[in-house]
């Protein structure tokens, strides 16, 4: 099955709904929080294209971003992503491009340097950056990175972070360091139920079980993933115990099957 189909901050969409909150409500909470913003969720639950959306929702608000995509990313991959995103006019940023604690360190002080001198020069659209770390679950890990962003958090002026975190590494994060929960904001994209969640997400992703329990509905939300009914995010909500990374194409028949006895969560 198309994971696609699992992304309701498609670029496409309005994202607009009381349980789902839109990606330009994310751009708006990232921007204007204090340190960094982690898209917090479970494996295949839609974080990258959340992050995805957010970057080109933030290119739109003339915000310039850098997305660099971690897993398996060594020291010259890195730079080049900072190179042809950001700061193709500034070599002597390559080599800061390394995904640990003091290579992220460098990092973000030298864009926040950067982009103060920019400023500094009255250069239009320099005076916000926003970063995007996807796949972020190995350098989070490091203790030193987390404190990197607990003791930066509050000190840059021009850089903000947005990145992708599984909710164990969360968890980590809020018991290793004091500051943290200072310095970092984060969606409800975290359920209150794993368990239930998960079971649901698991109907989703098995086609048979969907068509047996939909029937021809399937079809139906496969061809016109949005066109669900009205209150979706409302049983989606009760459903997971709030998750609204999951109203998406499937998820309707699928809660129409559960709420119909058809199959059980």
């Amino acid at each position: 099955m198309d994971k696609q189909r699992f992304n309701p901050y498609n670029t496409t969409c309005p994202a607009s709904g009381s349980m789902f909150l839109g990606r330009q409500d994310l751009v708006h909470k990232a921007l204007a929080s204090q340190g960094s913003f982690a898209t917090v969720g479970f494996p295949r639950m839609g974080k990258s294209s959340l992050l995805k959306a957010v970057a080109q929702a933030a290119q739109e608000s003339g915000v310039t971003v850098a997305y660099l995509p971690l897993a398996g990313s060594d020291e010259a991959e890195l730079a080049g992503h900072i190179d042809h995103y950001l700061l193709r006019q500034d070599g002597r940023m390559r080599d800061a491009a390394i995904a640990t604690g003091a290579g992220l360190q460098r990092l973000l002080s030298g864009v926040d340097r950067y982009c103060q001198e920019r400023a500094d020069d009255h250069e239009p659209g320099a005076s916000k950056v926003m970063i995007i770390l996807d796949e972020t679950e190995r350098l989070f890990r490091d203790q030193a990175v987390v404190e990197v962003l607990g003791a930066m958090g509050q000190e840059l002026q021009h850089v903000r972070m947005v990145y992708t975190l599984f909710p164990s590494v969360y968890a980590e994060m809020q018991g290793s360091s004091s500051r943290f929960d200072r310095t970092i904001t984060h969606p409800a994209l975290l359920p209150f139920d794993e368990a239930q969640t998960g079971r649901l997400v698991r109907l989703c992703e098995s086609e048979d079980v969907l068509r047996q329990a939909a029937g021809a509905r399937v079809d139906e939300y496969r061809m016109s993933p949005w066109m669900i009914e009205d209150d979706a995010a409302a049983k989606v909500y009760r459903q997971t115990g709030g998750f609204p990374c999951l109203i998406q194409g499937l998820m309707g028949a699928a809660l129409d099957a559960v709420e119909t006895g058809q199959v059980t969560l």
